[in-house]
């Protein structure tokens, strides 16, 4: 009831940590905004459309740090990771990624990152350092792995106590995994459900038939 509609006009993403709410806004002058849901006050924005610094395109996912004061997005356009301060909400990086990615999550200082267009869905980047490629592609007849991980995405979250999991949803295909990585090197799925898989064509795009 506080907030002012401009600010709310089509959001894409919220996400909340305590009293603080970052919203992702695409049709807003800037593409962060940052609520203070406590004292119902708004307390930056953030984020100007371009390619410039400071500025993005495209974001997708919002995570808060569980380690630091800080939080991230990703400008999937850019392949950039941005981070920003939770006490002043200033933006303190922008970090070139390697790699096209979707979705990322972060577990102390490892950050893992889902890719699209791979026979290996993940990234294990291990102190910012060691790349470990991993992931088993969900099997459909007669479409190449790399095709089907180009659909489905979705996001990605992990757990470290008692045992470091990693698990993934498909926001289209109804596809659910979970991993064990408490041995970087020796990443395993441990469970995999499929509800209902996408349709492809004979060209890997998705089939008028599919359920979508």
């Amino acid at each position: 009831s506080f907030i002012n509609k401009d600010d709310l006009l089509s959001p894409e993403n919220i996400v909340v940590k305590d009293s603080l709410s970052v919203i992702y806004e695409p049709q807003g002058e800037k593409l962060l905004t940052i609520f203070d849901l406590k004292n119902k006050t708004k307390k930056k924005e953030l984020l100007a459309k371009g390619n410039g610094p400071g500025e993005a395109i495209s974001l997708q996912t919002i995570l808060f740090d569980g380690q630091q004061d800080n939080f991230y997005c990703n400008d999937v356009a850019q392949n950039k990771l941005n981070v920003f301060s939770t006490q002043n909400f200033n933006l303190l990086e922008q970090k070139k990624i390697n790699f096209s990615f979707a979705t990322f999550t972060r577990d102390i200082n490892n950050w893992i990152f889902s890719i699209a267009g791979q026979s290996e869905p993940f990234v294990f980047l291990k102190d910012n350092e060691e790349e470990k490629r991993f992931g088993s592609p969900v099997e459909i007849s007669h479409v190449e792995p790399n095709i089907i991980t180009q659909v489905l995405q979705g996001p990605i979250v992990v757990t470290s106590t008692p045992i470091k999991k990693l698990a993934w949803f498909s926001v289209y295909g109804e596809v659910f995994q979970i991993y064990n990585y408490d041995n970087s090197n020796d990443i395993k799925l441990a469970k995999e459900i499929v509800v209902s898989l996408p349709i492809f064509d004979e060209n890997g795009a998705l089939d008028m038939n599919t359920k979508l």
